[in-house]
């Protein structure tokens, strides 16, 4: 399909041209508070980028409003990695954001971007978002959640030693440049926000904004709320994404000098995220290895540095639960902790 419009990128990418790479799919109804928002943005060097990926609603005509003061490309439905390697792919900032368009943007957004990356060590700036309704009106709620530490600096060891950390959603992280043309193309069946958070923190040092930068929206069509799959396939489909994280971690770091061919081979994180989805699976779906899922969840858990000590009683308490007691009441637990196996 053809694009709206095509950059003439007659000139390298500039150190403070804030690129806004907006994936879209069936969000009409949001886009135009988010596009009037980048186009005001206080700092005055912003690009905006919005690769539609399929959508059967009015996004395309909502976009069409702004042909010529924004750069759109339409495609068949891909995915949101898909959209956001073809929005990187035409865009020419230095300092990138992924943006989901069913999110808000504050006016300052860039300026404080720019700022954050003048830092020339800098590779991820990851900033709190407040969580907003379907109308835009504050929740009170933040991401990460509340209790959850949005850490910078050296996160590397963490991701190496635990392959899990908090991180915000995509509309909360940005990358430098050279960053991406090494950590691109992100694979399709990873989240984006998941995918280059790790890759990210392997890079350099990361900067974190407490203040957030803008709003992640709740309301009905969230993919954690309209899962494409449920159940055991859910499961298995998760599953299946955390071992293709690992790899791509691997490749990453072996690439980057970080780890070499003998410790990459060797590598395996202590990612309680993973002993939670397989200790699920062992007890749904009647697999063995339940006991050995309960002890990588509490290696996991135990001394992790970003869990207080009754977050880490809890997760212990859960994974002990979802091991011992009867599968019914196992089960319980498991959609308490995934309503998607629902």
């Amino acid at each position: 399909m053809p694009e709206f419009s095509v950059p003439a990128r007659t000139v390298r990418p500039v150190g403070d041209l804030v690129s806004f790479c907006v994936s879209n799919h069936n969000y009409g109804r949001f886009l135009r508070p988010l596009i009037e928002a980048l186009l005001h943005q206080t700092h005055d060097n912003v690009e905006i980028v919005v690769v539609d990926d399929g959508s059967t609603d009015d996004s395309r005509e909502v976009l069409r409003e702004y042909e010529g003061r924004i750069i759109v490309a339409v495609q068949d439905q891909g995915g949101q990695a898909a959209a956001c390697n073809r929005a990187f792919s035409l865009s020419s900032g230095d300092i990138i954001v992924f943006h989901d368009s069913d999110d808000l943007v504050h006016l300052d957004a860039a300026a404080r971007l720019v700022e954050a990356f003048s830092n020339r060590d800098v590779s991820m700036v990851l900033s709190r978002l407040e969580d907003v309704d379907a109308d835009g009106r504050p929740t009170g709620g933040m991401r990460p959640q509340d209790g959850c530490p949005l850490w910078g600096g050296e996160l590397r060891p963490l991701v190496l030693s635990r392959c899990a950390f908090f991180w915000p959603e995509t509309t909360g992280q940005a990358f430098r440049r050279a960053f991406l043309e090494d950590a691109l193309p992100i694979p399709a069946m990873l989240n984006p926000d998941m995918h280059l958070s790790h890759l990210g923190a392997i890079a350099a040092p990361v900067i974190a904004l407490q203040d957030p930068i803008g709003c992640y929206r709740v309301h009905g069509s969230n993919k954690r709320i309209a899962p494409p799959v449920r159940g055991l396939a859910w499961l298995d489909l998760k599953i299946e994404e955390r071992e293709l994280l690992h790899e791509e971690i691997r490749a990453f770091a072996r690439r980057r000098g970080v780890l070499d061919d003998t410790a990459a081979a060797a590598w395996s994180p202590n990612d309680y995220i993973m002993a939670t989805l397989r200790i699920a699976k062992c007890r749904l779906g009647g697999d063995r290895g339940r006991w050995r899922q309960l002890r990588a969840g509490v290696r996991g858990v135990v001394g992790h540095p970003q869990l207080r000590v009754g977050g880490q009683a809890r997760h212990i308490a859960w994974f002990t639960g979802t091991a011992i007691l009867p599968q019914r009441v196992a089960g319980r637990l498991i959609a308490q902790r995934f309503p998607q196996v629902q």
